[in-house]
């Protein structure tokens, strides 16, 4: 069976300290988790990486850029040490595309379609 647990940043700092002590010590084997892990996690056995959303920022006149840093980390929380793992990114908004393709450009990756 599947155990879920959350981590954001709404949960004191404490709270998430535990969160993810217990998903190293493998008390659950599910996390669903805000930006507020995208870096300083350091977790081996991280199989799928779901991202919600495609990481970006809001620059000054309101334009909209992809955080491909942010991103890199996000799905580098899998597949580590030698071990094989999938990170999916959700398309939600109508500029997603683009903010994805900024990342492959930035990245010179293979192409998001």
């Amino acid at each position: 069976m599947n155990k879920v647990a959350v981590i954001s940043r709404d949960l004191q700092n404490v709270d998430r300290q535990k969160v993810a002590k217990d998903f190293r010590e493998k008390k659950f084997n599910i996390l669903i988790s805000s930006d507020v892990l995208a870096r300083g996690i350091d977790i081996p056995a991280v199989d799928l990486v779901i991202n919600w959303d495609v990481p970006m920022i809001t620059l000054e006149g309101g334009w909209k850029e992809a955080q491909k840093e942010t991103y890199l980390h996000r799905i580098g929380r899998t597949g580590r040490f030698g071990t094989e793992g999938v990170a999916l990114t959700l398309k939600q908004g109508e500029y997603d595309d683009d903010f994805m393709n900024q990342i492959i450009d930035h990245y010179k990756s293979f192409k998001y379609e």
